[in-house]
């Protein structure tokens, strides 16, 4: 018989963790990168992390952007976007680029300046962990 604790386990590999906005999951590598073209490709067995928005955050991030991208200059969206409080790792950035592409795409119809993809925060910020944060001692 099954504890209570045991029922809300969960396989990271088959459900992805929930927790403040993103969504955590495990998924195997693509393809191994060829020393030459004449290599055959190799497929990466190994399970790798990826960390997105969650699907439900991402849907209300890119209905809020939308519902003010003609309401705000250029400078101002991108403000708010590198406002917003997560890291961009890698599948996280793919899903901004996109809200900033469909923010363009609404801006440019109306005849608005576009947001500068140079205008927004796409490296994050290395963290190391166990070591005390560096506080700007200048502000």
């Amino acid at each position: 018989m099954k504890s209570a604790e045991q029922s809300q386990l969960r396989d990271i590999r088959e459900a992805p963790i929930q927790i403040e906005g993103y969504s955590i999951y495990l998924k195997r590598g693509d393809f191994k990168k060829k020393s030459s073209k004449a290599e055959a490709p190799v497929r990466d067995e190994k399970f790798h992390a990826r960390v997105l928005i969650s699907r439900e955050r991402y849907t209300e991030l890119r209905a809020y952007f939308l519902s003010i991208a003609c309401h705000r200059t250029a400078d101002r969206l991108a403000m708010e976007i590198n406002a917003l409080p997560f890291e961009p790792y890698k599948p996280f950035w793919r899903q901004l680029r996109k809200i900033v592409r469909l923010i363009n795409k609404k801006r440019k119809a109306a005849g608005f300046d576009q947001v500068l993809m140079e205008s927004v925060r796409w490296r994050r910020n290395i963290v190391k962990a166990f070591e005390p944060l560096e506080v700007d001692q200048t502000a």
